[in-house]
């Protein structure tokens, strides 16, 4: 909007002064040029610095001209400034949308990545308190540690970046993060921790068996459920009401064919003719 509104005037001023080449049509130009980028420059920076450079170059071109006092040339460089004007337009309208995807992916990512890392910090205190397990190397535990200090630097960079208001690098960075995390998790053997817990559970489920007979006695439950279902079937003998259905019938019926109207009907088709 701001960009549409910035624009407009510019163009305006080409439409006024097309073929004029006096100084004062071509100044108001390259005033309005001015205003226009100046006002996009804070979006633009952020996310179209290549388009807006572009533009940077072309009113640095035309205020060459205007220099020389080839007013001609500022008024015919219009059009172009503002097709790449809207090519500024563009990429920040796509970039908005862009950061504002990366906003709510950086909002996940800031409740769940915090949860991973103080999960593993406390597998790698337990790990280096105590004796390594099985498949766990003292070379992969420190490779592991190295890689987990890496993962924090990167994840405190992120979280500089959403401070800054950066959503795209912080999103960027916290996948980054989430992928090593991935690794470390398996390096410190944390998935296999977790099968191990889910094994006692099913080797539960042999004492909880026989707690499951006593359900089987309770099938008298299912007797309530024969009983019921006659009662119901003879309600809807009582509910025939039929019968007061056929008397208003009959009643309907000589009242449609009684319409004396059908009568009147030919007779509106004779108006016709007499005209």
């Amino acid at each position: 909007m701001r960009l549409s509104q910035a624009f407009f005037p510019l163009v305006a001023a080409t439409l006024l002064v097309t073929g004029c080449s006096s100084r004062e049509p071509a100044n108001r130009v390259i005033s309005q040029a001015e205003a226009g980028v100046e006002k996009v420059r804070p979006d633009a920076s952020l996310y179209a610095p290549d388009q807006i450079k572009v533009v940077d170059d072309h009113l640095a071109t035309m205020k060459a001209d205007f220099a020389k006092k080839d007013y001609k040339a500022v008024v015919a460089a219009v059009p172009d400034f503002n097709t790449e004007m809207n090519a500024v337009k563009e990429s920040i309208v796509s970039g908005q949308t862009l950061a504002s995807a990366a906003q709510t992916e950086w909002e996940t990512l800031n409740q769940e990545v915090p949860k991973t890392v103080e999960a593993i910090q406390a597998r790698v205190d337990t790990l280096a308190a105590g004796k390594l397990p099985k498949g766990i190397s003292k070379e992969t535990f420190e490779t592991a540690k190295t890689d987990f200090e890496a993962a924090k630097a990167t994840w405190a960079e992120a979280s500089a970046a959403a401070a800054s208001g950066k959503a795209l690098e912080a999103a960027s960075k916290g996948r980054e993060v989430v992928a090593k995390t991935d690794q470390l998790k398996n390096q410190l053997g944390m998935n296999a921790s977790v099968a191990s817990l889910a094994a006692p559970a099913s080797g539960t489920t042999q004492s909880r068996e026989p707690a499951r007979e006593p359900a089987a006695t309770s099938k008298p439950a299912a007797a309530p459920a024969p009983v019921a279902t006659p009662e119901p079937a003879a309600t809807p003998e009582p509910a025939v009401t039929p019968e007061p259905a056929p008397t208003p019938d009959p009643a309907v019926t000589p009242n449609t064919a009684v319409d004396p109207n059908a009568a009147s009907v030919p007779e509106a088709p004779t108006a016709p003719p007499t005209n």
